[in-house]
């Protein structure tokens, strides 16, 4: 089978794990918290696929090539994630989703700068209509024309921040799993570096990890946001090994436009016109980038 059409395959299922997943994250947030949220379904979702590891018998050399990207990477994830959640917090599901699923054009850049790939003149287009899509779903232009100033969106610099270290974050994570030739692996140690620094969070900010209200339905939610998290997971690293990389990032980091859509229709959310040119210039910008 074609490696194009297989990592477009791959990329929807790790869009639509990430989109789905975030719309449960967003209301498992306003619940129990975004730290909370981020800890249980990244942890519920670890140990769910730790048998896999005897299984798929991949194995690695103890060099700090494999290990330092990938805690670093699990540090820029921690920040963009709770960036992202608190942004749910405080603003609009279908505001906050499409921006931070731009974070394709942050490692494109990288790319560019350091892996010195070129952008054809339609790649070039396609990430001109994501910035253009950003700057119409995070600026305020109601206020603009009446204060005369333009203000962000409640969640949009959120937003901004999880773009920027989601997109750091996967540029780092490519090495690893390229180098070893291996997926699994490289996602169960960056998880584990994840839950690490989550802990260390909690316990520098004397924050609880605890989940004390409803617990059993809290868990089977979360259980439910881990198990499609880790879906995307592996379909993004799996994909990006026996595919192409610059096909399936764009594609799955459209997730925003499932997020966005179940806001509009569960949770009723109301947009202005300029908002919804905007979602529609991201995910329109990011599609372009797959073909």
């Amino acid at each position: 089978m074609d490696a194009g059409f297989l990592s477009i395959i791959f990329g929807l299922l790790a869009m639509l794990g990430w989109g789905v997943g975030d719309f449960f994250g967003a209301i498992s947030s306003r619940k129990i918290g975004s730290v909370k949220t981020y800890f249980w379904m990244r942890v519920l979702g670890t140990v769910l696929a730790s048998p896999f590891l005897l299984i798929s018998q991949e194995r690695s050399s103890w060099q700090l090539w494999f290990f330092i990207p990938l805690f670093i990477s699990g540090v820029l994830d921690f920040i963009g994630t709770i960036s992202f959640y608190n942004g749910f917090n405080i603003g609009n599901l279908s505001v906050v989703s499409p921006i931070a699923s731009s974070w394709s054009v942050i490692t494109i850049i990288l790319s560019l700068i350091f892996l010195n790939e070129r952008l054809s003149l339609f790649q070039l287009l396609a990430i001109l209509l994501i910035v253009l899509g950003i700057w119409l779903v995070s600026f305020n232009f109601n206020q603009f024309f009446k204060l005369r100033k333009v203000d962000l969106l409640k969640g949009g610099k959120e937003g901004l921040i999880a773009m920027f270290m989601w997109g750091i974050m996967a540029f780092l994570f490519i090495f690893p799993s390229k180098l070893s030739a291996s997926w699994f692996l490289p996602i169960m140690v960056h998880r584990c570096f994840l839950i690490a620094i989550i802990l260390f969070y909690s316990l520098i900010f004397k924050q609880s990890l605890l989940i004390t209200d409803d617990k059993f339905k809290n868990i089977k939610f979360l259980l439910v946001i881990g198990i499609l998290d880790l879906m995307a997971n592996f379909s993004l690293n799996f994909g990006a090994i026996i595919g192409k990389v610059s096909i399936i990032s764009p594609v799955s980091s459209a997730f925003g436009a499932v997020t966005a859509l179940l806001g509009i229709i569960f949770l009723k959310e109301k947009i202005s016109a300029s908002q919804i040119f905007g979602i529609i210039s991201v995910v329109g910008g990011i599609i372009i980038l797959s073909v």
